[in-house]
């Protein structure tokens, strides 16, 4: 390739990347021309061009060529404006993530060593995006590779009918900064982003495959309409999510805002990976701190299925009618369970059934044991606190560290659980209300201590548990 830089509405800009990237060296002479370009001609301001050989890049600043290192993609600089408008973003967003690919994030790049540690960025302009097609980010997951999604100031609309808008099945080590993900209410994909493992070993044979971790997403915004979730989350381990809004508008209470799911129980499917996860796998440390989940219309805001060390701090979760959490042991139950948060409706009653929704998707009669288990409610607005599925023969929790606040006026009768006959606690209750209405009868099969303020009257004791009262009044009932 030997294109000079391209002037001022070049038509050939942004074909290809082998006819229209920019070549500083000098394959002429067979050397390399390391000197960086001082005065440039006429050209589209503010695109990309590298040097084929150093990898290197350079931006016009509208004086000079200036060197950006090897590491910086624009996006932008790979829209076609000669495509239809409603390709255009689509093909050059993938055009740019396809040239991350094959460029500096294949596995079988021989231009980067194996070893060491690398950065790269792909770059969003702050404007409004259009996609019709899922963008395929898959098998992006070289071990030794941090790669940055940076849409800080942009706006992308999904129209893909029930696809993903971002396709990051089979991927790991993406830190997502900034956007505002809105999925189109007429042509309404399945989600924002779905992760996940594919589905087969590194052997090849049908199992949870390795290469899905390592995630950040960062101030993002996911709004609009979901037909399954704004994020979706098959098995992609080390999730962390900070500061960020992620809600659906979809009318369905089968649709969630979030989901977060170790075995693929809802058997989604990616448009580029086949097959991936189907069935149980390995599902650790997700993380979630100041991140808002919210379904409006109709359903629950969060579905939490086989994990392993969930934590979600200061996490503020709406549903209009149903519950905040679902949480399902369909294979194998959740282990070391966080939530610190605040579970609310924000229209009037019925409002959130229950914060908390234990269920079984297997159909099975059994019993659910969920060990190491830390429930902060701040200002409950649920009905309920704790709701049972019916094929549920007993809920136990070990090592539980339950508190619930403030009750909400919308609830003039809370209930801890609706069905405290399956309920066994072991562990610390606090139920700290200061208009004192929580039910203590819903505590009755409990072995540890009960925290209840100001309470005058003991409920029934049928486990062996301590009440204390901060404000004097102790150990009432069973030692």
């Amino acid at each position: 390739m030997n294109k000079s830089i391209p002037t001022q509405g070049d038509q050939n800009w942004a074909q290809p990347l082998n006819t229209h990237i920019a070549q500083l060296s000098n394959p002429s002479t067979g050397g390399v021309n390391t000197t960086p370009l001082t005065t440039p001609v006429a050209d589209d301001e503010g695109h990309c061009y590298v040097d084929i050989d150093t990898k290197t890049f350079y931006r016009f600043d509208g004086s000079n060529y200036v060197e950006i290192g090897s590491s910086v993609i624009y996006v932008d600089d790979f829209i076609d404006p000669n495509d239809t408008p409603e390709d255009a973003d689509a093909n050059g967003i993938q055009a740019a993530v396809d040239f991350l690919k094959t460029t500096y994030l294949n596995v079988g790049n021989t231009s980067i060593p194996r070893t060491g540690s690398y950065s790269f960025t792909l770059n969003f302009k702050d404007r409004v995006y259009s996609i019709n097609k899922s963008i395929n980010m898959t098998g992006i997951n070289r071990r030794n590779v941090k790669w940055v999604v940076n849409m800080l100031g942009a706006t992308v609309v999904g129209k893909v009918a029930d696809k993903t808008m971002f396709d990051l099945i089979d991927t790991r080590s993406c830190h997502w900064i900034g956007g505002y993900l809105i999925g189109d209410e007429t042509v309404t994909p399945s989600s924002a982003i779905l992760m996940g493992r594919e589905g087969l070993t590194a052997q090849g044979v049908p199992g949870p495959g390795p290469n899905a971790d390592l995630h950040t997403i960062e101030n993002i915004v996911i709004a609009g309409s979901y037909t399954k979730a704004g994020m979706y989350n098959i098995g992609s381990e080390n999730l962390t999510i900070i500061s960020s809004d992620i809600w659906n508008n979809y009318n369905d209470p089968a649709a969630y805002a979030a989901i977060f799911d170790g075995s693929n129980v809802f058997g989604i499917t990616s448009e580029y990976v086949d097959p991936i996860l189907s069935g149980d796998s390995s599902f650790n440390e997700l993380f979630c701190v100041g991140t808002k989940f919210k379904k409006y219309t109709t359903g629950s805001a969060i579905y939490l299925n086989r994990s392993n060390i969930a934590k979600f701090f200061q996490t503020f979760v709406v549903s209009q009618d149903a519950y905040g959490f679902v949480i399902d042991q369909n294979s194998v139950p959740c282990r070391s369970l966080t939530i610190d948060g605040h579970i609310e409706s924000i229209v009037t009653p019925p409002g959130v059934q229950a914060g908390l929704r234990f269920v079984d998707s297997s159909g099975l009669s059994r019993p659910y044991v969920l060990r190491n288990f830390k429930f902060v409610e701040h200002a409950m607005h649920a009905l309920t606190c704790i709701s049972i599925d019916t094929n549920i023969t007993e809920l136990q929790i070990h090592n539980a560290n339950i508190s619930v606040d403030h009750v909400h006026g919308q609830n003039l009768t809370p209930e801890f659980c609706d069905n405290p006959a399956k309920l066994k606690i072991s562990g610390t209750v606090a139920l700290t209300d200061d208009q004192n209405r929580m039910d203590l009868n819903d505590i009755g099969g409990m072995t540890g201590t009960l925290i209840a303020i100001d309470r005058n009257a003991v409920a029934a004791n049928n486990g062996n548990y301590k009440i204390i009262d901060p404000n004097g009044v102790r150990n009432i009932g069973n030692p």
